[in-house]
């Protein structure tokens, strides 16, 4: 949905090309944070 606004928010190429990298980081950013918390949440309890 994130890409989709961009798309319309922009008109030159530029600016879309750089929220889809923000976008796409900031997504693989929060994956990894929320695997190294699973990860970490879930020794401490074994």
């Amino acid at each position: 949905m994130s890409l989709f606004i961009a798309m319309l928010a922009f008109d030159e190429a530029a600016p879309v090309d750089a929220a889809k990298l923000g976008i796409l980081a900031g997504s693989l950013l929060a994956g990894v944070i929320a695997t190294i918390i699973l990860r970490t949440i879930e020794r401490g309890k074994i």
